[in-house]
C-alpha cells in the first residue's frame, strides 16, 4: 500500500496506533479500485463457450452472393447463438486479412497456396457449366465436350479472380482460344457479354440463374468442378468455434 502511495503521491489512508482510516483522496482512489475489480470479473466471465459466439468469416466475390442468401437463414437455424460477420475480397485479400488475424476463417477455392500457417476441410464440390448465348448454335446442346469449344472465344474474370484461374487452368490444358482483350472484374458483366455472343465462359452452378438470353450447358466428363474449402489458422484460440461453424454449413447445404 505504502508502494501505492508513493506512485500515486495520494496519501490513501490516516494512520494512528489505534485505527486505521482512508483519507477522502483514498476513498475516492478505493472506488475507483473497485470499479476496475469489478472490470477485471467481467473478463474473467467471458468463458471460451459465451467469446466464441462470434465468428469473422472471408469469403471471395464469386462465390458471396450466390452461396451466402442460401446458406445464412438456414445456419441461423440450426446454429442460433452464432453471429457471423462477413468480409467479402478476393482470395489474396482474405487470406492475407485470416493470417494477420483479422478474420477466423475463409471459404476458398482448394487447394490455396502458401498454407502452411493454415488447417483446411473441403465443404462441397462445385461443378462448372458453359454459358452461352442463346444466339450462339451450341446453346441447342443438351451437353458440352470441350471439344466443341475449339472455335469458341473463352471470356474470363480479371486478374486476382480464382474463378479465372480455374477457368484458364482449363482453357490452357484444352488449348482453347481465350480473349485477350477482355477481362470482366465481376460475373454480372461477363454474363451481359455472354448474352449479347461476344464469347462463351465457364459458370459454377451455384452461380448460374434464369438468364432468358443465356443456356447453361452441363460439360461432357471429365467433370470439371471448382472445391470449395475452409481455411485458419493452425494457432486460432477456438477450434471448436470452427468445427461446430463447419458442421453447420454441412448440414445446411444438405438442409
Amino acid at each position: 500500500i505504502q508502494k501505492v502511495e508513493k506512485s500515486l503521491a495520494i496519501v490513501l489512508f490516516e494512520r494512528t496506533n489505534k485505527r486505521v482510516m482512508l483519507t477522502p483522496k483514498g476513498k475516492l482512489v478505493t472506488e475507483k479500485f473497485l470499479n476496475v475489480l469489478a472490470s477485471l470479473k467481467q473478463l474473467e466471465g467471458l468463458r471460451d463457450d459465451q467469446a466464441g459466439q462470434t465468428l469473422r468469416l472471408g469469403i471471395f466475390p464469386t462465390l458471396a452472393p450466390f452461396f451466402l442468401p442460401k446458406f445464412i437463414p438456414k445456419l441461423k437455424s440450426i446454429l442460433s447463438s452464432l453471429t457471423v460477420y462477413v468480409s467479402e475480397d478476393k482470395t489474396n485479400g482474405i487470406t492475407a486479412q485470416l493470417l494477420r488475424g483479422e478474420l477466423d476463417c475463409i471459404l476458398v477455392a482448394y487447394p490455396l497456396e502458401d498454407n502452411a500457417q493454415l488447417l483446411h476441410q473441403i465443404v462441397f464440390d462445385d461443378p462448372f457449366y458453359l454459358a452461352v448465348s442463346n444466339k450462339n448454335k451450341l446453346s441447342k446442346k443438351r451437353m458440352i465436350s470441350l471439344n466443341d469449344l475449339k472455335d469458341e472465344t473463352i471470356l474470363l474474370m480479371d486478374e486476382g479472380h480464382c474463378l479465372r484461374d480455374q477457368a484458364l487452368d482449363i482453357c490452357h490444358h484444352q488449348l482453347l482460344h481465350v480473349d485477350p482483350n477482355y477481362r470482366s472484374t465481376s460475373l454480372e458483366t461477363l454474363r451481359a457479354m455472354v448474352s449479347s455472343d461476344w464469347g462463351v465462359t465457364f459458370v459454377p452452378k451455384i452461380c448460374l440463374d434464369e438468364n432468358p438470353l443465356i443456356s447453361y450447358i452441363p460439360i461432357k466428363k471429365p467433370q470439371l468442378k471448382r472445391t470449395i474449402a475452409l481455411y485458419w489458422r493452425k494457432s486460432v484460440v477456438q477450434p471448436e468455434v470452427i468445427q461446430q461453424f463447419l458442421e453447420g454449413i454441412r448440414a445446411s447445404l444438405v438442409s
